[in-house]
Formats: structure tokens, C-alpha cells, sequence
């Protein structure tokens, strides 16, 4: 639309890309990255490398550089996980027991 002018753009930053890419943005994104200059750095950050995040990192990365903390599908060593599904009403109650549980430690919660 013309509404944001692009030339001069030197770093495009990608976070949580498959994110991106599950809600479907793809179109918009390729049309942002063609009015971007080809000179720039690109970045592209995800916890998970799937098929269609690789093909986004052959698409818009040149030399790119993979970083990984754990093998794909490991968790740490000093990691529990705990999975539940739950019926919508029951999530919060869910969650307070939980936090209550594990009080002094720290938590990540990931929801929808």
C-alpha cells in the first residue's frame, strides 16, 4: 500500500516463525521481504525447525547458521514436562492447583 517505506531497512528479525507461518502469513510475509533491500541481515528464530520453517529459511536466509540448545525432540536434563488436556472451564482451576503445587519453582505455561 505504500504506507511504509522499506529501502533503507537493514535487519529483518522472524521470531517465532512457524508461528507465522501456522496462522498464515506467509503471503504477507513474502510481500514485506520483496520490498526489503537484498542486501541485510536476516534472522530467524523458532523453537521448533519443521519442513515448512526450513523451507522459509532457504527462501529468505543466505548462509545461515543453525543454533540449537538440545537435539530436536530432547528435553534437559533438569526439565519436567507435564501435559493435560482439559475442557475450557476446567484450565484455570487446573492451572492455580498447579501453581500452587510447584510454588517455589520456576514455570512455564503454555496454553490456548
Amino acid at each position: 500500500r505504500g504506507a511504509v517505506i522499506l529501502r533503507d531497512t537493514r535487519f529483518l528479525v522472524l521470531d517465532e516463525s512457524d508461528m507465522m507461518l501456522d496462522m498464515g502469513f506467509a503471503p504477507s510475509l513474502k510481500r514485506i521481504v520483496s520490498m526489503l533491500p537484498p542486501k541485510r541481515q536476516t534472522m530467524l528464530f523458532s523453537a521448533t525447525m519443521s519442513k515448512s520453517m526450513a523451507e522459509v529459511a532457504k527462501l529468505y536466509l543466505k548462509k545461515p547458521v543453525r543454533v540449537e540448545v538440545t537435539r530436536a525432540g530432547e528435553t534437559a536434563d533438569n526439565l519436567t514436562q507435564e501435559l493435560y488436556y482439559l475442557q475450557k472451564p476446567d484450565k484455570m482451576t487446573k492451572l492455580l492447583s498447579l501453581i500452587q503445587k510447584h510454588g517455589g519453582e520456576r514455570t512455564l505455561v503454555f496454553g490456548r
